[in-house]
């Protein structure tokens, strides 16, 4: 635990914390803006007020460029730590304090919830910038019927809406830096571990879309279901898709990690 703790007080005194979450929000804001082809300030005022604020940033969110950018900002902070610190020799020394396996699982744990936080924060700040002078809900109003398409139908349930998609997008995020953390231990450079969660993620989740055994990685990361089986059970499945992902990248990296560490 104290491990962990200086970590986290190591991350909120760092400036890539907060670089992350602003280069995630402004990359969300670019992508809102992006959506249409605007020719001036007021065009585009008028268009947001006209698709809403929630409408835009669901088409932001189901377009891969805006989705990988978001990726890689969000793994700057703290998915290359470990082979930065390994490099360095600091690794020895922080074993030395406390144990190697503590040492390994705690780079694992914290890479990807600081990748999620990051993401999450970074595009819930920038959809709550833009709801305080724009309406969540335009005039133009599509009706929905897909499982979470349905809470766009209300602008009493548009927030609910925007962090689930917020959510299922940040934890796959959370899921692919562990897979930075995990090559990045076997060949230990910090832009191999900012750039392998980008390769991996565009990899894998083709590969599902192609694989009808497997569970559809980018249409579960954008909050799309094949089941009806209603929004909390379809997050639920959605989460645990996720999580097991990252448990998987996560024992690949334990054991490149303990072996790296071992020569």
């Amino acid at each position: 635990m104290k491990l962990t703790a200086a970590y986290i007080l190591r991350l909120l005194k760092s400036p890539a914390l907060y670089i992350g979450v602003a280069g995630c929000a402004l990359i969300a804001l670019w992508g809102i803006i992006s959506e249409g082809n605007f020719t001036s300030a007021e065009a585009f005022v008028q268009y947001i007020r006209f698709a809403g604020t929630a409408q835009l940033f669901s088409d932001m969110m189901d377009f891969g460029t805006y989705r990988k950018l978001i990726l890689i900002a969000a793994c700057m902070p703290f998915t290359a730590a470990f082979c930065t610190e390994f490099k360095s020799g600091l690794s020895k020394q922080i074993i030395l304090r406390s144990s190697q396996k503590n040492y390994i699982l705690t780079h694992a744990v914290l890479n990807f919830l600081c990748t999620f936080f990051v993401s999450f924060l970074g595009i819930v700040l920038c959809v709550l910038a833009l709801s305080l002078f724009f309406p969540l809900i335009g005039s133009l109003h599509n009706e929905y019927s897909d499982t979470f398409g349905r809470l766009l139908n209300n602008e009493n349930t548009a927030w609910p809406f925007i962090l689930l998609k917020s959510l299922f997008f940040s934890v796959s995020l959370g899921a692919w830096s562990v897979s930075g953390a995990a090559i990045s231990a076997l060949f230990p450079d910090p832009f191999i571990a900012v750039c392998t969660p980008l390769i991996m993620s565009y990899i894998i989740e083709l590969v599902t879309i192609e694989a009808e055994f497997l569970p559809d990685l980018w249409n579960l990361s954008r909050g799309y279901v094949s089941t009806a089986d209603g929004i909390f059970f379809s997050s639920l499945e959605i989460l645990l898709v996720f999580l097991v992902l990252a448990f998987l990248f996560g024992t690949a990296f334990y054991y490149i990690a303990k072996r790296r560490l071992d020569e």
